[in-house]
């Protein structure tokens, strides 16, 4: 039990206890309700102090321990008709615990208490027609006819004076139940969205370490390419140094802009991810700067080019980076490597073939299964966003990486 809960059952306690104090002094004042003189019945006393006793408890324990107090309340009752004990205000106190019962208690607690106003108001009317009690004094006295409707009016009056308590706790217990789901539905919907909120940062993180990976990954690659083939070309080809050289600068240049958007989403949600812009004129660059890194790449183009639509465009730019960097990265570089874009009516397939380098086919084996880095499981996500696939295959020393990315039904002019 926390706190809070501890403070609140104390402070109901204290509550029901002043109001069965209230009711036991208000007994104390009007005194006992027995037959004739009370001085000649010692027995009405000790009943009327004892019933009163009792209901007091239960009074006071109505909220915190209903189950208890609706007993303690029959056993008042008891007490009081054993004492020939005529009705008075200590019956108020049973109101009270009927609406405690119907309020706070349990389910079985719920039906004892609403079978207890039936009950209770059938044994009340035959008790109080026993001891002859002022509530149905006028009822012998009347014609056989008007007795039985006096004493079924008696009667229901009496229902519903012990009913309309336990309907008041009834209807509280409903308020409470439907109040208590609505804030559970509430907490359930708060938690619904930081869950939510979790799993769009969990993604925005991803996407951000795959471009980032892709950007950085392909630019270095390049560069590397680069600068290794300008030992080479200082010896055979001196002016072709000052291309090599142009080309790692541009190639940075646009690596670091390319960073720089990407880094610019993680402050503003809005900024345009930096493939949002990408056409088949950047893709033909990114071709070329790999040309310029492995002047044998082997290029081909089949059947008419057809316009892409944005997210398309910059999935087609990234695999193809990321397929060409796996080339570069793990490719023999005097070995063969090819890239051909096959232009269909359904999709565009973009197939990138290489040499794998010696003493690194099991690096190659593992970006065909997936699980040598994040290269091709960022490629296969990529392209599942908008319907595509890949296939990876390493076959006798070629690695082939076949992306298939679909197009739209129809479109119109070229990109």
């Amino acid at each position: 039990m926390t706190p809070d809960e501890r403070h609140r059952r104390t402070q109901r306690l204290v509550v029901d206890g002043l109001a069965a104090l209230l009711l036991l002094g208000v007994l104390g004042v009007s005194g006992p309700s027995g037959i004739g003189d009370p001085s000649s019945s010692p027995l009405a006393g000790v009943a009327a102090v004892l019933g009163a006793l009792v209901l007091g408890v239960g009074v006071t324990v109505r909220r915190v321990l209903p189950a208890a107090a609706l007993g303690l309340a029959w056993a008042s009752t008891l007490v009081h008709m054993a004492g020939l004990l005529d009705a008075s205000v200590l019956q108020l106190g049973l109101l009270l615990v009927l609406y405690g019962a119907a309020r706070y208690g349990s389910r079985p607690v719920l039906l004892l208490s609403g079978l207890s106003v039936g009950a209770g108001a059938l044994l009340a009317i035959a008790y109080l027609l026993l001891i002859g009690s002022w509530v149905v004094s006028g009822v012998r006295s009347q014609a056989p006819s008007t007795a039985v409707v006096q004493l079924l009016i008696t009667t229901v009056v009496l229902v519903v004076v012990l009913a309309v308590p336990w309907l008041l706790g009834l209807l509280g217990r409903t308020a409470a139940a439907a109040k208590e789901t609505r804030l559970r539905q509430a907490e359930a919907e708060r938690e619904a969205r930081r869950s939510q909120q979790i799993a769009d940062l969990s993604a925005e993180r991803t996407a951000l370490a795959r471009d980032v990976h892709d950007i950085v990954g392909h630019s270095l690659a390049v560069i590397i390419a680069q600068a290794e083939s300008v030992r080479f070309l200082y010896e055979r080809e001196p002016d072709a140094v000052l291309a090599a050289v142009d080309t790692i600068a541009g190639t940075a240049r646009r690596s670091l802009t390319d960073v720089r958007r990407v880094l610019e989403r993680t402050t503003d949600l809005d900024a345009p991810e930096a493939t949002a812009s990408m056409t088949l004129d950047d893709l033909d660059r990114l071709i070329d700067d790999v040309a310029a890194a492995r002047p044998a790449l082997v290029r081909g183009e089949h059947g008419p080019r057809r316009a892409l639509p944005a997210d398309a465009a910059g999935v087609a730019y990234r695999v193809t980076q990321e397929l060409l960097t796996n080339a570069l990265k793990h490719g023999e570089r005097s070995g063969e490597l090819r890239l051909d874009r096959y232009w269909t009516a359904e999709a565009l397939v973009i197939v990138v073939r290489n040499a794998v380098a010696t003493g690194a086919p099991a690096q190659e084996a593992g970006s065909a299964s997936g699980s040598g880095g994040q290269g091709v499981p960022g490629m296969r996500s990529r392209l599942a966003e908008v319907g595509g696939s890949l296939e990876m295959e390493l076959v006798e020393g070629t690695m082939t990486g076949r992306a298939s990315i679909p197009l739209p039904v129809s479109t119109e002019g070229a990109a």
